[in-house]
């Protein structure tokens, strides 16, 4: 289907407008886009904490604030 997302390559996710607000300087200094930026800050965490990737589709009954 044309136009459509694959939601077996990305999920939505939403911030508050300060924590976007904050980050967007941060993602546009390194020439990022927002979603690039999120990304590169999650590998960064994963990698100094060892974590492994959750599977697509497994939240592991993560909450929300």
């Amino acid at each position: 289907m044309w136009g459509m997302t694959d939601i077996t390559k990305y999920k939505s996710v939403a911030i508050k407008i300060d924590a976007y607000q904050k980050a967007m300087p941060m993602a546009n200094e390194r020439y990022m886009t927002m979603g690039a930026f999120i990304r590169y800050l999650i590998d960064k965490e994963a990698k100094e904490n060892n974590k492994q990737p959750i599977e697509n589709g497994k939240d592991n009954h993560v909450g929300t604030e």
